[in-house]
């Protein structure tokens, strides 16, 4: 069957859905593999590779997942590659430490020479709108003999109970010695939290950010607490140095 609409999977060169494998009554080879964890009957993980032509294609499908604290309804997969290594992964419903629920949860990446692009998207589509997209793009060089990852996240949205958070256009820098981050924010009216600063090894500098009015039991509307509701307004600085 057809991969269902709505779903990020591509075709390497036109863009068309390609087909996923129809897993009914099939049990999944991965089924039982490691003890942390669980996964259905019907996991199907099906592809291609011809080294000779540096083409590799695999699809999957998962009904149901469970990794440690994190459960995945209704995955499908889809990864391939030619000149470049594009990969779209898709879940119903993803559940993290059993308090937040991401559904339509999609990641769609793109490899190429020495980047690496990332988009990340989830939304309820239900009276209440729970969504929002996350945009990066990655970077790897070499500093002397150093590996540096430089992400730079682009503007997006974040909808929590219909109150639109805005994130800044910021950068992150990631090396064996440490990381960076400039300038992060996300904001909505005069709620705001942010972070700037550098943390390496042996360095003086430090991590710095605020949090300006935010209101708990808005931010918090979609975590599950376990019965406790939090409330209140929350102002506060906080500094980190190695």
């Amino acid at each position: 069957r057809a991969a269902r609409a709505g779903r990020p999977t591509a075709d390497r060169s036109s863009g068309r859905p390609l087909p996923v494998t129809d897993s009914s009554g099939r049990q999944g080879v991965l089924a039982g593999a490691a003890s942390a964890a669980s996964l259905s009957p019907g996991v199907v993980f099906e592809g291609r590779f011809n080294p000779q032509k540096n083409d590799f294609l695999l699809d999957g499908e998962m009904p149901f997942a469970r990794f440690g604290k994190m459960k995945a309804q209704n995955m499908i997969l889809n990864i391939n590659s030619n000149d470049q290594l594009a990969m779209a992964l898709h879940f119903d419903n993803l559940a993290l430490w059993n308090k937040l629920e991401l559904k339509n949860f999609a990641v769609q990446q793109l490899a190429k020479n020495n980047g690496l692009s990332t988009s990340v998207f989830w939304n309820n589509w239900e009276a209440s709108t729970n969504s929002g997209a996350l945009f990066t793009n990655t970077v790897f060089s070499r500093a002397d003999t150093l590996l540096v990852s430089t992400i730079a996240i682009d503007a997006s949205q974040i909808l929590v109970k219909d109150t639109v958070w805005n994130i800044t256009p910021c950068a992150i820098e990631l090396t064996e010695n440490g990381f960076s981050v400039d300038n992060f924010r996300i904001w909505h009216n005069n709620q705001q939290v942010a972070i700037n600063g550098t943390v390496q090894k042996g360095g003086n500098d430090g991590i710095y950010g605020y949090m300006r009015n935010i209101n708990l039991s808005q931010v918090l509307s979609n975590v599950k607490l376990g019965g406790i509701t939090m409330g209140g307004m929350l102002n506060a600085e906080f500094k980190a140095q190695n």
